[in-house]
Parts: structure tokens; C-alpha cells; sequence
């Protein structure tokens, strides 16, 4: 529980906003991306973090802590053999923390999304939209969905950090 409580933290754009190398940013940054491509790609992003910390608020800490992990927000990408180890379980039960944190994930996205206490996003739109069964997106699509948003996020805060290298 120890490494849970240290390594869980609420972040925003200024927290992302460090230290940053990468190659494939730095060749956008002299690219033709236009300054407002480049203030949108960071405004998304910025609105997804927050829209995401309001979702994790929601959710127990081990749960937020395997998916953060599981995903890669604002982090590596952790496999379930790494994850066990640092919170002293079994890789099948963190695959079944992370089956259950998806769940409530998606749960707590449309909780608040029907309160309207969360911006309209095109992610959050897709996660919680039912198919024609009624059923939410599946679990294996949902971490596939937020992988992907997390690249995003990360190629957002590399492009700013590219771009302000090149001022």
C-alpha cells in the first residue's frame, strides 16, 4: 500500500510540462505544424488530463494505481508481472483489479458525464457510449482506447517541450 500512496498523484498540464526528450517531437516542432495545431493538440490534452483526474478521484486507489500503470498515464507502461510485485499480488489478481478498474472507469465516466460535471470529449463520448445490445465498450477496447489517449497526451506534452527547444 506504501508504494500506492506515494506514486498515486493528481496532475495537470504544469506537472506534465518537465522534462521531456524525443526525437519524433523534435521533427514536428520543425515540421509545418501550425501554432494552432500546436495549441489545440495541447488544449485536447490539457482537457483530457483533467477529465481523467476527475474519473480517478472517483475510484479506490489500488484500482487507479493498476490502471494508471496498465495504461501509461502519465508513466511507462507497466506489465502485470511488474505491477504485482511492487503491490504484493498475483499477476492474475492485478489482471482482475485492472478488468474491475475498467469497469468502474467507464462507470464513473458516464456518472459523470450524466451529471454534466465533465466536458463534452470525443473519448469520453466513445468510452461510454452503448452498442446496440446496451452494452458499454468491452474492456479489451477500453485499454486499447486509453492507451492511445495516453500516447497522445505524452506526443502533446513532446511537441511543447520540441517547441519551446526551438525558440
Amino acid at each position: 500500500t506504501q508504494i500506492i500512496n506515494d506514486e498515486i498523484q493528481t496532475v495537470g498540464m504544469n506537472d506534465l510540462i518537465g522534462n521531456s526528450d524525443n526525437e519524433y517531437a523534435d521533427s514536428i516542432a520543425s515540421s509545418d505544424e501550425t501554432p494552432e495545431k500546436i495549441a489545440e493538440i495541447m488544449d485536447e490534452a490539457q482537457k483530457t488530463v483533467e477529465i481523467f483526474e476527475q474519473i480517478f478521484k472517483k475510484m479506490p486507489e489500488q484500482k487507479t494505481y493498476v490502471l494508471k500503470k496498465r495504461i501509461g498515464y502519465i508513466t511507462d507502461q507497466e506489465m502485470l508481472k511488474s505491477i504485482a510485485k511492487k503491490i504484493d499480488r498475483t499477476r492474475e489478481r492485478v489482471r482482475q483489479i485492472e478488468i474491475n478498474a475498467l469497469k468502474l472507469f467507464q462507470r464513473k465516466a458516464e456518472e459523470l458525464a450524466a451529471e454534466k460535471k465533465i466536458t463534452e470529449n470525443p473519448v469520453i463520448s466513445y468510452i461510454i457510449q452503448k452498442n446496440s445490445d446496451g452494452f458499454l465498450v468491452e474492456a479489451s477496447e477500453l485499454i486499447k482506447i486509453l492507451r492511445a489517449v495516453c500516447r497522445n497526451i505524452e506526443f502533446a506534452v513532446e511537441t511543447y517541450h520540441a517547441i519551446i527547444g526551438t525558440h
